[in-house]
């Protein structure tokens, strides 16, 4: 991402902050219902990283499952919100950290799972950004994503398409499922699960199994 296109995601991110929590848990059976699907590929020796963090909704919940997340995200406000939710809750094994994908404190081969919740349709380049998550797992590492197809609903994507011209969204990628299948194939990942979330149309649970690179 241009540093123009950066600065103006933060921009939008950090505004959105306060209201992110109320957003997500919106349809609590939902969210819920994502939480217990992610904790079957979750181990209390696992290290974790959390990609696109926002508020901590997901890390803080997840925290007595796992040994310990780094939770990263580049909007400030998100990051400190986060922080604020585990200090009161006195959560300490969950590391957050104003960043991206690409930050060099992350490590090769370092993460068992690496998160990545309502993420891939916001991306200037998914494809690096997977080739990147492949780096940071382990071998037969875990990719779990959340990612709204908005090209299977034309007329809600024609209507995001709008409220971005105005600012009011972000820029969204239009994504089929066969998209996500492609992306995640080249990436050197095995599907190992998927389906729709429930109580959702386009959301779809995917998690992917890190395959070694040439395979």
């Amino acid at each position: 991402m241009n540093k123009d296109a950066l600065n103006k995601a933060v921009k939008f991110w950090d505004r959105a902050a306060s209201s992110y929590d109320r957003e997500e848990k919106r349809d609590e059976e939902k969210y819920q219902n994502t939480i217990n699907q992610l904790a079957q590929y979750l181990k209390s020796e696992y290290l974790v990283l959390d990609f696109g963090c926002g508020t901590g909704l997901i890390s803080n919940e997840i925290s007595p499952l796992v040994q310990q997340i780094h939770a990263i995200d580049f909007s400030h406000n998100m990051i400190e919100l986060a922080k604020t939710k585990a200090q009161k809750h006195q959560i300490s094994n969950v590391q957050y950290k104003q960043s991206t994908i690409f930050d060099d404190y992350l490590k090769p081969a370092s993460y068992d799972v690496i998160l990545c919740f309502h993420v891939l349709h916001l991306l200037e380049s998914a494809e690096r950004v997977v080739s990147r998550i492949h780096e940071l797992l382990k071998p037969e590492g875990l990719i779990v994503s959340v990612t709204p197809c908005m090209a299977e609903k034309p007329l809600m994507n024609s209507l995001f398409s709008v409220l971005n011209k105005l600012g009011l969204t972000p820029k969204i990628n239009s994504l089929k499922l066969q998209d996500l299948k492609k992306l995640f194939a080249e990436e050197n990942f095995e599907i190992i699960d998927h389906h729709l979330l429930p109580k959702t149309s386009n959301q779809h649970f995917i998690v992917c199994k890190k395959r070694p690179l040439g395979q």
